[in-house]
């Protein structure tokens, strides 16, 4: 089952107003988001007036993100093919057919890493949300990005993998960005849930 936030339509339109005035300012969000960038996993930036909403606008979209669980909304099937030595392809096909899009994930059991779309991440963890999130996730996690990121090379591949500490359900969270001179080559974001 495909999970999706699903908050109020007035804090998506705050959301669609604050990308857009982002979308205009990329030099100003990458050095805003370096200098903030002693923040915590979760934490939001501070409030500036460039983010092209209100402050309580701000906080209310914030507020709304953090206390927003994600709910299923799609079904979609999950196929994991064995390439031999420890490496998985994962595939997902359903409707919306953007998802086919997110296709070709690979998982090396052996190197402990997983590649997609020729980010490979090698950097892992094991993870537990915080009690009080409204989602808690038990697994592992891997995350890499280029570390000085700009509107035209941006290499981003978020994937955690796990239980869902709520139902004990499967649960695989799975974003990724890759800019190449400009171009989008990947770019998307996914969160399915299975019975175990």
């Amino acid at each position: 089952m495909l999970l999706e936030l699903q908050p109020p339509k007035n804090v998506i339109e705050i959301g669609r107003k604050m990308a857009q005035a982002i979308a205009g300012q990329p030099a100003w969000i990458e050095s805003y988001t370096k200098l903030h960038s002693n923040l915590r996993p979760g934490e939001s930036l501070p409030y500036h007036e460039n983010l092209g909403v209100t402050e309580q606008e701000y906080d209310l979209l914030c507020e709304t993100l953090e206390k927003t669980p994600l709910t299923p909304s799609v079904p979609c099937t999950l196929n994991i093919r064995d390439e031999g030595n420890g490496r998985f392809n994962l595939s997902v096909v359903g409707d919306p057919e953007e998802l086919t899009a997110m296709s070709g994930l690979v998982i090396d059991a052996n190197e402990m890493s997983v590649t997609f779309d020729g980010i490979t991440a090698t950097s892992w963890t094991k993870s537990e949300s915080p009690a009080n999130a409204p989602f808690r996730v038990d697994g592992i996690r891997w995350k890499t990005e280029l570390e000085t990121p700009n509107a035209e090379n941006i290499e981003t591949l978020f994937v955690r993998v796990g239980s869902n500490l709520k139902n004990g359900k499967g649960i695989l969270m799975f974003r990724v960005l890759h800019v190449l001179d400009g171009e989008v080559l990947s770019q998307g974001e996914i969160n399915l849930e299975w019975q175990r």
